[in-house]
């Protein structure tokens, strides 16, 4: 991937963006999310990338994920999830996603975590959220619900695994899909 960034972001043009010969990610995102141009041309070098990376993982994993639904004697699953900012974008959700679930979150709890994990100010942060798509879904695509994630990252994750626990047992368990809220 550094080979391709290099191509698309010639070290002498984008100076900030390297340290060394390592991606400066702090960089590279004061570059790509405040100027569009700098963003797709970013996309289009890595995606067609970690769209391999994801396609190669998900052959190599076949059946060696596994999700047990229903205690002892429950059905075996293999349950892939994938963070993505910018899934629809890409084009992942068609091509890799039998669902896509919504992490829903206030725009200011969006922000904060952006400064907290980029050590960057909230003008930066807010750009960079924007960037994303600012937590705009297209309506009706997601089709397993929402988790709420306004909280901290421990409750968002027991939301998941909560979420994800409903609609197995919805699935393979003989319910209704959990509550899908």
């Amino acid at each position: 991937m550094y080979t391709s960034l290099v191509s698309s972001f010639p070290p002498l043009e984008y100076e900030g963006v390297y340290k060394g010969e390592e991606v400066d990610r702090k960089g590279l995102g004061e570059v790509v999310f405040s100027n569009q141009v700098e963003m797709r041309k970013l996309e289009s070098a890595i995606w067609p990338i970690l769209t391999e990376d994801v396609n190669n993982l998900l052959i190599e994993i076949g059946g060696d994920l596994e999700a047990r639904v229903g205690g002892e004697g429950g059905v075996e699953v293999t349950v892939v999830m994938l963070e993505g900012a910018v899934l629809e974008r890409a084009g992942w959700d068609d091509v890799f996603c039998d669902d896509v679930w919504e992490v829903n979150a206030d725009e200011d709890v969006r922000v904060g975590r952006v400064m907290e994990r980029d050590g960057v100010g909230e003008v930066e942060a807010r750009i960079r959220v924007e960037g994303q798509g600012g937590g705009k879904i297209r309506e009706g695509k997601y089709k397993s619900g929402r988790i709420e994630g306004g909280g901290n990252r421990e409750d968002t994750e027991i939301g998941a695994r909560r979420k994800l626990e409903d609609y197995l047992w919805g699935v393979y368990g003989g319910g209704d899909g959990g509550t899908n809220t």
